[in-house]
């Protein structure tokens, strides 16, 4: 009797253990990615030649947080914190670029510079600070929310208005890395993609 017990735990444990191998692996839960935006430093070229050389972004990071519930609902936003950090850090380098690039346009040394902003009134603090004023609308953190379903190889994320965007994706070592979106990207993460996220 003791043999037949022990003979059904031992398979009622393999067939847990056999169950367990097979079932697929999803990527439900919180998961941050960190934005370094030196990564991405080239893409400003495209705004304005030479901008990457002017405008140091090293050190500059955003925390994406990706939330997949069980319910197959996403949020997709950014923290007020990481937000506002990513502001602070800003101003040192967008008033380094302004300085150089004005220098540079014309032909000026930096003490020629103050005297001149100073002839008309500005200083370059009160220029950053008026970009800073413009940047109000980025003030506070967006948030995406829709549904979620991962298929083999990919996070497919559908938007409130029904619009849909496949992310190839690996779920492996607890990372859950989305690299490019198949067909148009209706959530405007292309320019970041590969992201890297960790719970």
């Amino acid at each position: 009797m003791k043999k037949t017990i022990c003979a059904l735990l031992l398979l009622s444990l393999c067939a847990a253990l056999l169950l367990a191998g097979c079932s697929k692996p999803t990527p439900v839960g919180s998961w941050t990615s960190e934005v370094r935006f030196e990564e991405y430093a080239k893409q400003l070229d495209a705004l304005s030649a030479g901008l990457s050389e002017q405008l140091d972004l090293s050190g500059l990071k955003l925390d994406l947080k990706l939330d997949l519930a069980e319910d197959n609902t996403f949020n997709l936003y950014t923290e007020q914190a990481s937000l506002d950090q990513l502001l602070r850090d800003l101003r040192t380098p967008v008033e380094e670029a302004a300085s150089k690039l004005m220098q540079k346009t014309y032909d000026l040394t930096p003490s020629e510079l103050r005297d001149r902003l100073t002839e008309l009134g500005l200083t370059l603090d009160g220029l950053v600070d008026d970009f800073f004023a413009e940047l109000k609308g980025i003030e506070k953190p967006a948030r995406i929310t829709g549904t979620w379903r991962w298929e083999e190889g990919f996070l497919v994320l559908t938007g409130k208005d029904g619009t849909e965007t496949r992310y190839a994706a690996e779920l492996a070592d607890g990372k859950l890395t989305v690299r490019e979106a198949e067909g148009e990207d209706a959530f405007g993460l292309g320019s970041l993609l590969p992201l890297v996220f960790q719970k």
